[in-house]
C-alpha cells in the first residue's frame, strides 16, 4: 500500500493508505478527578487533564510534560492545545498557565488578586493567545487574544462555567451553569436555555465548525443545540463509546458522526477509507477492542471488492456475498463477545440502476445477519438521504440546517451519483473526508445511523 499524505485535496475519493489502530490508555488509577479534554487537531486522540495538572495523553495525542506531582497554589481547571497538537497550556484557578511543547506562555493571572476563580481556558486560532474566563464572567486576554467584552462586573444569575472561541478568534462566548449565553466580538448569540428548568446545570459549550451555532452541555450529558447545530436527541443512560468501520461513504459521514456523538456526551473512534471491505478491517479490530472497549460498534460498507483480500471474488458472484457474509459475522463476533451492541448500515442506492442489484443484496446479507445474531440491529440509514425508497439528488432542507440548494432543498448526493459531496471536492484528513461545502447527505446518513445507537 502506498503511504498515504496527511491531509490530501481530492476530487475522487480512490485508493488505499496502511491503517493503524489508534491506541488508548488506561486511567483508571486516576489519584485526582479529571477537569478537562481536548482533542488532537485530526480526531484521533485526546488528552485528559486532572485537577493535579496531570495529563493523560491518548490516541495519538503526544505527552508533553504536565503539573502532575508538582505543588500547585491552586487547582488547574482546564487545557487548551496547540494548533499543530504539539504542545498544550493547563490553567489553574487562580489564573496561573503552565505551557507545554511548542506552546509558548504568553502572561497569565497567576499571583493577581481575582474577583472569582478562573474557570475555563481558550486559545486563538493560531495558538499565540488565549483567553482566560472566571466564574463572574471576567476575561483576560493575553498574547494575540483580544479583549472583545465580559460578563464581569455586571450581574449573573448562575456562575460562567466555559468559553469559546469563533473560529477566526475575534470573538467569544461564556456559558453559565443556567444555560444563559453572551456574546462578544464576532460571535453571535443562536439562543440559549437561560430561564428553562433544567435537570443538571450546565459545564460547557461547544461550537459547530464554522462558529454559526453551538450546543449546551449538562453534567448529566444532555445537549441543545443553536444556530446551524444539529440536535442529537436526549443523551442515553450510558455515554456511548462507538467504534464506526466503513468506506468511502463512512469516510464523509465520519466527520458529523463524531461530532454528533460527543454533543450526546459520548465519544465516536472513526476507521474509514474508499475503497476497502469488512476484511482490510478485521485485523485492526481485536487490537481496537483491547484499547477502546467500544459499547457500539457500527459496520457500514457497500461492497467494495478492490483490495487484496478481496481477490477473487467479483462483484455479484456467490463468493463474494459469502465473503461478505463470513467477514461481518466474524466482526460481529469479536465484538460481541466484549459486549458491544453492533449496528450494520444498510446503504442507499446509486444513480445506477444496475449497481443497486448489488446494494439490495448487500442490505439483505446485513439484515438477516442482524436477525440471525443476539445484539446486532440493521439500520436503513440509506433512506436518510433517499426519496420514498429511490435514488434523488436533492430533499428537502432540515429544520436548522443551511440551505443551499434550488427551491428549499439540499443536494445530497455528489455527482457521481454515489457519494454526498455536492461539489465531488474532499480533503482527505486520516479517516475523514471533509467536503468543501455543506454535505447534508454526508449529515442525514451520520445522523441516521447514529440516533439508534443513542437508543441503545
Amino acid at each position: 500500500m502506498r503511504k498515504c499524505a496527511r491531509v490530501v485535496s481530492v476530487a475522487i475519493l480512490g485508493g488505499l493508505c496502511a491503517i493503524i489502530p489508534v491506541g488508548v490508555a488506561d486511567a483508571d488509577s486516576l489519584g485526582h478527578p479529571v477537569v478537562g479534554v481536548v482533542a488532537t487537531p485530526d480526531g484521533k486522540g485526546y488528552w485528559e487533564v486532572a485537577s493535579d495538572g496531570g495529563i493523560f495523553a491518548l490516541g495519538d495525542a503526544t505527552f508533553e510534560g504536565s503539573m502532575g506531582g508538582r505543588p500547585l497554589d491552586a487547582p488547574v481547571v482546564g487545557m487548551a492545545a496547540t494548533p499543530d497538537g504539539n504542545g498544550y497550556r493547563e490553567v489553574a484557578s487562580d489564573g496561573g498557565i503552565f505551557a507545554f511543547g511548542n506552546a509558548a506562555f504568553e502572561g497569565s493571572m497567576g499571583s493577581q488578586r481575582l474577583n472569582a476563580p478562573v474557570v475555563g481556558l481558550a486559545a486563538t486560532p493560531d495558538g499565540r493567545g488565549y483567553w482566560e474566563v472566571a466564574s463572574d464572567g471576567g476575561i483576560f486576554a493575553f498574547g494575540d487574544a483580544a479583549f472583545e467584552g465580559s460578563m464581569g462586573d455586571q450581574h449573573l444569575n448562575a456562575p460562567i462555567v466555559g468559553l469559546a472561541a469563533t473560529p477566526d478568534g475575534k470573538g467569544y462566548w461564556e456559558v453559565a451553569s443556567d444555560g444563559g449565553i453572551f456574546a462578544f466580538g464576532d460571535a453571535a448569540f443562536e439562543g440559549s436555555e437561560a430561564g428553562l428548568h433544567l435537570n443538571a446545570p450546565l459545564v460547557a459549550m461547544a461550537i459547530t465548525p464554522h462558529g454559526e451555532g453551538y450546543w449546551e452541555v449538562a453534567s448529566d450529558g444532555a445537549s441543545v443545540a443553536f444556530g446551524d447545530a444539529m440536535p442529537v436527541g436526549p443523551p442515553p443512560s450510558v455515554p456511548p463509546k462507538v467504534a464506526f468501520y466503513g468506506d468511502s461513504l463512512g469516510m464523509e459521514a465520519g466527520q458529523d458522526f463524531s461530532t454528533l456523538s460527543q454533543a450526546a456526551g459520548g465519544s465516536a473512534f472513526v476507521r474509514a477509507f474508499p475503497g476497502t471491505a469488512v476484511c482490510d478491517w478485521l485485523p485492526n479490530m481485536p487490537a481496537d477492542d483491547a484499547a477502546f472497549h467500544p459499547t457500539a460498534v457500527v459496520i457500514e460498507f457497500g461492497g467494495n471488492d478492490y483490495t487484496p483480500c478481496m481477490a477473487g471474488d467479483p462483484i455479484g458472484s456467490p463468493q463474494y456475498y459469502a465473503k461478505y457474509r463470513a467477514d461481518t459475522q466474524a466482526a460481529i463476533d469479536l465484538f460481541r463477545a466484549d459486549g458491544a451492541e453492533v449496528f450494520l448500515v444498510g446503504l442507499p442506492y446509486d444513480e445506477s440502476s444496475s449497481s443497486n442489484v448489488n446494494v439490495a443484496i448487500l442490505n439483505q446479507v446485513y439484515a438477516s445477519l442482524s436477525a440471525a445474531n443476539t445484539g446486532v440491529d440493521y439500520v436503513d440509514a440509506g433512506q436518510a438521504v433517499m426519496a420514498y425508497g429511490a435514488f434523488t439528488w436533492t430533499l428537502p432542507c432540515l429544520s436548522g440546517e443551511p440551505c443551499t440548494g434550488p427551491s428549499g432543498t439540499n443536494v445530497v448526493r455528489a455527482p457521481d451519483g454515489v457519494h454526498f459531496c455536492p461539489t465531488a471536492t474532499v480533503t482527505i484528513v486520516d479517516y475523514f473526508a471533509e467536503c468543501s461545502v455543506y454535505s447534508s447527505g454526508a449529515y442525514r446518513f451520520a445522523a441516521a445511523i447514529l440516533s439508534p445507537v443513542l437508543k441503545g
